[in-house]
């Protein structure tokens, strides 16, 4: 699976100015607003490195001095310094030509020097409503959490492009247009046709489905809370027996009581005589 190459976005300005990972040393700061792009720490290749080479790979036939100080410039192009660029190119030297990179999903192309591109050119349609479908998609497809990563890139919720339709754009705001301007707009509207007997037929159909279903919930409803009655009201019927009982006990032993206390109290007087 082809990795996507990192990139910034300028957590200011949001979509609209954006730069590779690897390019943000060089430039520094953004072209629209002068932030300064973040430290990026390059990660570690994933593919595995090659432990051999074959003999013609380490001596091509023909492989000239030249050739080898060529590929040498290019290999060390990006580390030197500016001036060392400049005084290279000064002597006649070409560097190697970047090839054309494809911005990322919902960013604008880069144009010359790094920058974004500022349309197509006359006679051909702008990219902002391409650039802004794109950054559409890429939201709508993102989860909670990318768009929380997104977010912190710089990209905002993009809002609902207004409908091109004229009648859908004045329903959408009706409520702020003069009610003078709302009646007229809807005397303009054609009236509803009547529902063939057919569509009557089918619409009663459906209505009394519908009834009858709610009906039948509400019977076996019904039914449930009964039984939930019946059986709460033996539940209740066994505990008032239950406490039927206790009260017959209760008042035989509270009699058992008294008699106990009238023989202490005769043998203590008895005693004491």
């Amino acid at each position: 699976m082809k990795q996507q190459r990192p990139y910034f976005v300028c957590k200011k300005c949001g979509p609209e100015s954006w730069i590779f990972c690897d390019r943000a040393a060089k430039a520094e700061t953004c072209h629209l607003c002068g932030g300064r792009w973040p430290k990026y720490k390059e990660q570690p290749s994933s593919k595995p490195e090659r432990v051999w080479r074959s003999q013609q790979a380490v001596q091509p036939k023909g492989f000239r001095q030249d050739g080898k100080i060529h590929k040498a410039l290019h290999s060390l192009w990006e580390k030197f310094t500016p001036e060392v660029q400049q005084g290279l190119v000064a002597a006649g030297w070409k560097p190697k030509a970047e090839p054309k990179l494809e911005a990322p999903p919902g960013l604008p192309r880069l144009g010359a020097g790094g920058h974004i591109g500022k349309g197509k050119g006359k006679g051909k349609q702008s990219e902002p409503a391409e650039h802004d479908s794109a950054h559409q998609a890429l939201w709508e497809s993102a989860s909670s959490e990318q768009r929380a990563w997104l977010h912190q890139l710089g990209f905002q919720c993009p809002s609902p492009s207004e409908p091109s339709d004229l009648k859908t754009l004045i329903n959408a705001h009706m409520d702020q247009l003069p009610e003078t301007l709302r009646q007229a707009i809807a005397s303009l509207e054609p009236p509803e046709p009547e529902p063939s007997a057919t569509e009557q037929v089918l619409s009663a159909t459906k209505k009394f489905k519908a009834s009858t279903n709610e009906l039948r919930q509400l019977i076996q409803k019904s039914a449930g809370l009964q039984v939930k009655i019946d059986r709460a009201k033996a539940t209740y019927a066994d505990l008032l027996d239950q406490m039927k009982a206790v009260q017959t006990e209760l008042a035989d032993k509270q009699l058992a009581v008294t008699k106990l206390q009238k023989e202490l109290e005769s043998k203590v007087q008895s005693g004491a005589g």
